[in-house]
């Protein structure tokens, strides 16, 4: 199978955040691996996030591909993020993130059913 993932959609405010974001979305709704929900390439501009929010039945992993922000675990605790690093929630833990940097932040995000995941 063959799709066009081209398209971007442009976001603003995404998820609560602020500024402008651009969603690549290369999984949804019916389509579906096992366990994956959703996959997709976010591009959130300089001084731009995604904001803090939960995923109460699912997980997500953040993969950074370029660019750096700060990846927030509660509304007021952050962890610095920059190209190659992966962050991952189980499902119900809070995240959002900011791109502090002066060029797009580029992430892999995925969420995924609930599963086990070992560190």
């Amino acid at each position: 199978m063959i799709k066009d993932c081209s398209q971007e959609a442009i976001k603003i405010g995404l998820r609560g955040g602020q500024g402008i974001s651009w969603v690549k979305a290369l999984i949804t709704g019916g389509e579906r691996l096992e366990g994956v929900t959703f996959v997709a390439f976010v591009r959130i501009e300089p001084g731009s996030s995604l904001g803090y929010h939960q995923h109460h039945d699912d997980g997500e992993i953040y993969y950074i591909v370029s660019g750096s922000g700060d990846f927030y675990t509660s509304p007021d605790e952050s962890i610095p993020v920059k190209a190659g690093d992966m962050t991952y929630l189980l499902p119900g833990q809070g995240h959002g993130i900011t791109n502090t940097s002066t060029e797009d932040l580029v992430m892999l995000a995925m969420v995924y059913e609930d599963i086990t995941i070992e560190p």
